[in-house]
């Protein structure tokens, strides 16, 4: 909205000030809501208001005082009826008569249409600054780049369309400020002649395509550039990422692709990340090669020291990073929201990201040379007492080779005791077979917990005595091999019904492939039970009041149900598995 505002000439700055015209955008933006003219607004993770509402009241005075100015046409309308209108929108044409409409659109400057018919109006939308296209699937008219007013092209609504190369007469939209398409795997050769340009969407995510196609050649050029979805460094095409350093007013996410071609620091420190404080989500991928020489490891650890982003960076995401180190600066992130850290397969050391006051997030994927996790508070502020203070998740998955999660040491003379995680909510741990101990806290917000594929249930046990708010727990291929030792062998029985036990709120139970288990007795909260290919299980104890439990059971070829009932067992009919 603020960038169709824009592209409309309402955010003029003054000329004294620094301000942008989105700022101003946004001030008027927040007087609006502040009387009500807006409301019920929506934010993102990061405290962005991404959507609001507009009472009915409200738009009715709208839509009556712009009455003169704005006007929705449909097909039924009789087109000497219609005025000269600015803001237009056109629905339900499948096709529209070139001449009826032409005086009628010479003065639109805003128009939303369905795509199918805009190669027949765009001959008369000589002063028009917004296009809104939906229904979107095939290219656009040439003729489209002769709209040398159009400083605002959405065609994000398109049907179907997985991948799209935008044609080269898009750059001759010098005036355009803001485009947003729904997919993007080529640029125009001549894109960097978009001077004005602002802001570039892709709506949808780059898992569903390749980025590393869509390159940005000249992106230098672009000074004005606020909104950049990606960029691939590339040497070969000369896509560096010191090009990067101009576009000082860079914001909200920007993901970076193929940083092992940067050869070091000093390259790396010219993208000027940490001038650019409106960034909130940074990617930083050096691509998956696992050819790549090992002693480029060096240059890898250099270039994340260049790469350090301001500190009002709120979440950080680190791919494929290849070396046994990661820079200090992550641990001087002090506003960071989010961290995902994925393929790091080389790393020796986890960085210290305990003391940071607002990490509400944390996923660990692929580390296979980690071996232990720990927090030293010789790095952090000896008045830190708290661990993870604000961490609502977290996701530990294929530490291959993690077996512990370990606690500060203190001395004799300090007596005070550290508390890990106390907001934690949801726990999840997968492929991480080797993990035997994770910090001794007692889990006191745990709602959500989940392990799988572990070679010993000795972390379970730990967990079991310290665990008494879960609402949801899911276990898998636990299979109680023993670990290292016999002496890491627990009873499953045990383990698992002092969970259930502890946890009166428990409402949903799956349980797949745990070895060792014969029993367990649900508690009255239970709601949702799924046991699958639990072979040694023998007997599931119900109790009389569960009368809303719902179950799937499978794969459990000794199994016989029993509900609880007064002083006495009622059997229930074995489940056909």
């Amino acid at each position: 909205m603020v960038h169709i505002w824009m592209a409309l000439g309402f955010l003029l700055p003054p000329r004294d000030t620094s301000l942008l015209m989105e700022d101003i955008g946004s001030e008027y933006f927040n007087i609006l809501l502040s009387n009500s003219l807006l409301q019920d607004v929506e934010t993102d993770e990061y405290g962005n208001i991404t959507c609001c509402k507009m009472h009915d009241l409200v738009h009715d005075l709208a839509v009556d005082v712009s009455t003169n100015h704005s006007q929705t046409v449909t097909p039924s309308q009789d087109s000497n009826q219609l005025s000269q209108a600015i803001y237009v929108r056109l629905e339900g044409f499948e096709d529209i008569k070139p001449n009826i409409y032409k005086a009628y659109f010479y003065t639109v400057q805003s128009l939303y249409s369905q795509a199918s018919i805009i190669s027949v109006l765009l001959p008369n939308l000589k002063h028009s600054r917004v296009l809104v296209l939906k229904s979107f699937s095939n290219e656009l008219p040439s003729s489209i780049g002769n709209l040398k007013y159009l400083k605002h092209l959405d065609i994000s609504n398109s049907l179907g369309c997985k991948s799209y190369k935008l044609p080269d007469y898009i750059s001759r939209l010098y005036n355009l400020q803001t485009l947003r398409i729904s997919a993007l795997h080529e640029l125009p050769k001549k894109a960097c002649n978009l001077l004005n340009l602002r802001h570039l969407f892709v709506e949808n995510k780059f898992a569903d395509n390749n980025p590393r196609r869509c390159m940005f050649i000249g992106i230098e050029r672009l000074i004005c550039l606020q909104t950049l979805p990606h960029f691939v460094v590339s040497r070969d095409q000369n896509c560096l990422v010191g090009q990067l350093g101009g576009l000082k007013n860079l914001r909200g996410n920007l993901k970076l692709y193929d940083l092992r071609h940067v050869v070091n620091m000093e390259e790396a420190s010219k993208a000027k990340l940490c001038q650019k404080p409106r960034i909130q989500h940074l990617l930083l991928d050096w691509s998956n090669n696992e050819n790549e020489r090992e002693d480029k490891e060096f240059n890898y650890e250099d270039v994340m020291k260049g790469l350090e982003p301001h500190t009002y960076l709120k979440e950080l995401t680190i791919d494929n990073f290849m070396a046994k180190k990661f820079a200090s600066w992550i641990t001087m992130m002090d506003n960071l929201v989010k961290i995902t850290l994925r393929n790091a397969n080389r790393c020796e050391e986890f960085p210290q990201l305990g003391h940071l006051p607002k990490l509400r997030e944390m996923k660990i994927v692929g580390m296979d040379n980690l071996r232990v996790i720990k927090s030293n508070f010789d790095q952090a502020t000896n008045l830190v007492r708290t661990l993870y203070p604000s961490l609502t998740k977290l996701i530990l998955r294929g530490l291959t080779r993690l077996e512990e999660w370990l606690e500060p040491v203190t001395s004799t003379e300090d007596q005070t005791r550290f508390v890990s995680f106390p907001k934690l909510e949801v726990l999840d741990i997968k492929r991480c077979s080797k993990l035997t101990r994770i910090s001794s806290s007692c889990f006191p917000s745990l709602k959500e917990l989940g392990i799988s594929n572990l070679d010993s249930g000795v972390i379970l046990e730990t967990m079991s005595r310290k665990i008494h708010s879960l609402t949801h727990l899911r276990l898998s291929d636990i299979s109680n091999r023993g670990g290292a030792s016999s002496s890491s062998y627990i009873n499953m029985d045990s383990v698992i019904n002092k969970l259930l036990n502890n946890s009166p709120s428990l409402t949903t139970l799956n349980l797949y492939d745990c070895q060792g288990l014969t029993s367990i007795t649900l508690g009255v909260a239970t709601e949702y039970l799924k046991v699958v290919n639990c072979a040694d299980l023998m007997s599931i104890n119900v109790v009389e009041e569960s009368s809303a439990l719902n179950y799937l059971i499978f794969g459990c070829p000794i199994l016989e149900v029993r509900c609880w009932k007064g002083n006495g067992i009622q059997q229930i009919p074995n489940i056909d598995s």
